[in-house]
């Protein structure tokens, strides 16, 4: 019924086309991207795209078909970005009314490096069928009654691989369940056995966890090829001075004879298989992609030498003028070592003044290899240097034989410690995480990321550098506005997906609470000096802010930026204010250090979970996702911008609402708020009957969604009075998270509601207060040309319709 006919292998990021093989049964097509709706088609081309971001992370893509009745009747998915077979094959079957009936097979490949394949071969029950000129099909005779038919489809491609689909074709076929599972790496704390991860929304129980075998993939640096070959060549004389072992033939009776690279005795970790990653790329073509090829060694083990013999093969590998892309060569190792059910861990080793030419920077990447639960492990055959430790994270200088056994001893404990804990499902691995303290991700020696929730994806139109390859390539796009897939077949054209309030497909069931943001005291009450950043704190860049912070998480800092450095421009897209942004963010590690620093500035309410005051706004990380952070920090550097936009207090509902609207939105994943979306997440579990056999369930949503479900159930001040609110009534302990949520939804009724006819009129009153102009209730009914009264009615009418789009 239903398939893909463009298949992402390798890496992949940016808009990606998304052409699909339907069966004519089909009358509408749900394209969801990690479960939100990326796109909706109701006919031919089958065609839209999907909009993944900058951010190099696994996603899961799944088509869903529908008939004119709505009922399903096919469902294809798709894992972007995790390892997958170097050649793959997809089947579409569809009937075709006579006379005489019959099926047609639809074909949609990707091979290595975007290559067609040089062979398509089809059976059924063993019976050779017929394949079309150009490959891409075949017809099937009428399914007759009985028994189902094995179809077998095989694909060659150039290189030896092969793609192969089998299918039961007619007869009554059972539907077959499979259980599925996902393994993470884990290492356990302490002696009492964990039970559980999480995904973020429920507890998974281990099914199983177990030691396993491991994957060590490592990428050479050309430049540390000469460091490699010194310690090879030092390495008998430290032995001998060590272990007073004669060397060479014809030494004295009792010595033995051993080759220099077995002299720095270095073996490779205990179980694992070695694969050596060259980060020279050879380039070729295919229509408008570029396929860049990374060659990779076969699978060697501890029986083909030591580990420093091994890492010497490399000198080896077809040498080349171009630059060397070390990032890029890691990522593509981290999806080589990211095998289900193994131990894993990838291997830099650096020298020194390598330029690096990736098309993905370091940060993105080790982001990367943190999302798939990958390890990373750099050396340097020269001293460390402090450009290096900035890329890469922590580096150990391994530029003598002792210190090069010491790290691979730490290697080798790295991987030891190491165990694959077993979930039911199919679950992303950047959402995994511990569900109690009897362990920790086997991410890094360096700080882990705080919750491995996947950054927002974007939702735009204006990107060219979609990037994908096979499980050893990455295919550049071209300067072209339509980016093209890797498959034979073309992508069609692409169609837009603009992200709507409410798209996500939900059943409100019950809800708990929003999430609190506050401007930490009214302004009116704020001290005339600026308040001190706290001391001790280290400052750097956070364009177009400043930052300072005690936090370590460089991955959450690197989503911090994203946003940070978005805001100015979504601040002035949608409110039509002009802004020169300036300021200093702080971030707290702890809680309590928050708490601490701002009854020192005389911060007013010390439950506020921000602060935003004369250019400063402050929050703690502490016990908080990355997207609650986030959007934390919006709501206040949206406070700095409010105040330079319009150089005055404002009435605590605009002051609040427009920092707030900014912030119940989802980002993308270059950091910008997706106008008009709203964050939501949600939790399922069975209640009432047998604990097999649920009667009913329970759903709850948290988030800025809980918050408009509660606007709509609950009383809520009317807009003649939250217009004219005092500051300390807004401000007050109880009752202010719904008056928050009812100057953010006002402000987004303004904005988005009735058809966006009073979008410009409100904006158009923004424009006159930054100017000077009134701020009152009664200079916003001019502006819009309605009264308040009437204005509610419509508020409230929007509120039970946005809210109704989330069941």
């Amino acid at each position: 019924m239903i398939a893909f006919a463009t298949l992402w292998l390798g890496l992949v990021t940016g808009n990606v086309p998304v052409e699909l093989l339907v069966g004519a049964e089909v009358a509408r097509v749900e394209v969801r991207l990690d479960g939100e709706i990326c796109s909706t088609l109701s006919e031919p081309p089958w065609s839209a795209s999907c909009e993944l971001g900058e951010e190099l992370a696994p996603h899961e893509l799944v088509a869903l078909a529908f008939d004119a009745e709505e009922r399903s009747v096919g469902e294809a998915r798709q894992w972007l970005n995790l390892p997958r077979e170097a050649a793959e094959l997809e089947v579409a079957i569809a009937r075709k009314v006579g006379p005489p009936p019959r099926l047609v097979a639809r074909l949609a490949w990707a091979g290595p490096g975007g290559a067609a394949p040089t062979a398509v071969r089809a059976t059924l029950d063993g019976e050779a069928l017929a394949i079309s000129t150009d490959s891409t099909g075949f017809t099937l005779p009428a399914p007759a009654a009985g028994a189902a038919k094995l179809l077998r489809v095989e694909a060659a491609f150039p290189g030896g691989a092969t793609a192969v689909r089998e299918l039961a074709v007619g007869g009554d076929v059972a539907e077959q369940i499979t259980q599925e599972l996902t393994g993470v790496p884990v290492e356990a704390i302490g002696r009492d056995a964990p039970r559980a991860l999480s995904d973020g929304e429920r507890e998974l129980p281990i099914v199983a966890i177990e030691q396993g075998e491991a994957d060590l993939v490592a990428v050479l640096d050309p430049s540390a090829l000469a460091g490699l070959d010194e310690l090879a060549r030092t390495g008998g004389r430290q032995r001998l001075a060590r272990g007073g072992i004669g060397i060479g033939v014809g030494a004295s009776p009792g010595s033995r004879a051993v080759s220099v690279d077995e002299r720095a005795h270095v073996p490779l970790p205990e179980g694992a298989r070695l694969r050596l990653v060259w980060p020279i790329a050879a380039s070729r073509r295919q229509g408008e992609l570029r396929y860049d090829l990374f060659a990779t060694s076969p699978e060697r083990t501890a029986a083909d030498g030591s580990l420093l013999a091994q890492l010497r093969l490399a000198a080896m590998l077809p040498p080349s003028s171009e630059s060397p892309r070390l990032a890029d060569a890691v990522a593509l190792a981290a999806l080589t070592a990211a095998q289900p059910g193994r131990r894993r861990a990838v291997l830099l080793v650096v020298g020194g003044g390598t330029t690096d030419a990736s098309l993905h920077d370091a940060a993105r990447v080790r982001r990367f290899l943190d999302r798939l639960r990958v390890p990373l492990v750099v050396w340097s055959t020269t001293a460390a240097t402090a450009n290096a430790a900035a890329t890469w994270g922590e580096v150990e200088t391994v530029t003598s034989v002792p210190r090069l056994e010491a790290a691979a001893s730490r290697l080798d404990a790295l991987l030891g410690r190491q165990r694959i804990a077993w979930v039911e499902g199919r679950h992303l691995p950047q959402r995994l995480v511990p569900a109690d303290r009897r362990l920790r991700m086997a991410t890094s020696e360096a700080e882990a990321p705080r919750d491995g929730e996947p950054e927002g994806r974007a939702r735009r139109g204006d990107d060219r550098g979609a990037t994908t390859g096979n499980a050893n390539d990455i295919a550049t796009a071209a300067d072209v506005e339509a980016v093209g897939d890797n498959s034979s077949r073309g992508a069609g054209d692409a169609l837009a997906d603009d992200a709507a309030p409410g798209d996500v497909d939900v059943e409100t069931g019950v809800a708990s609470g929003g999430e609190l943001t506050d401007f930490a005291g009214a302004p009116g009450d704020a001290p005339a000096a600026p308040p001190q950043l706290p001391a001790g704190l280290p400052l750097r860049p956070l364009p177009p802010f400043s930052l300072a912070t005690d936090v370590r998480d460089e991955r959450l800092l690197g989503i911090v930026g994203a946003a940070a450095a978005a805001l100015p421009v979504d601040f002035e897209a949608r409110f039509g204010l002009r802004v020169v942004p300036q300021g200093t963010l702080v971030l707290f590690a702890r809680t309590a250090d928050f708490r601490s620093w701002l009854a020192a500035e005389g911060g007013g309410d010390l439950a506020v979970d921000g602060f935003a005051r004369h250019g400063v706004a402050a929050l703690a990380v502490e016990h908080q996702k990355s997207e609650e952070v986030t959007a934390l920090m919006v709501h206040e550097l949206s406070h700095l911008l409010v105040r330079v936009a319009t150089g005055r207090q404002l009435p605590a509902w605009l002051e609040e609402g427009l920092p707030e609207e900014l912030a119940i939105g989802r980002r993308d994943g270059r950091g910008h708020t997706v106008p008009g979306s709203l964050r939501i997440r949600t939790s399922t579990r069975g209640v009432g009957g047998p604990a097999r056999v649920r009667s009913a369930y329970e759903r709850t949503i948290v988030g800025p969604a809980a918050a408009l479900i509660a606007l709509v159930r609950g009383p809520r001040p009317p807009l003649s009075e939250l217009l004219a609110m005092p500051w300390e009534t807004f401000t007050a302990a109880s009752g202010r998270p719904d008056r928050y949520a009812a100057a953010a939804f006002f402000v987004r009724f303004l904005l988005d509601g009735e058809d966006r006819r009073r979008r410009e009129p409100f904006r158009a009153f923004l424009a006159n207060v930054a100017a000077g102009g009134p701020a009152d209730a009664k200079a916003l009914e001019a502006a819009l040309g309605v009264e308040l009264p009437r204005l509610q009615s419509r508020f409230d009418a929007w509120l039970r319709r946005t809210a109704q789009t989330l069941r």
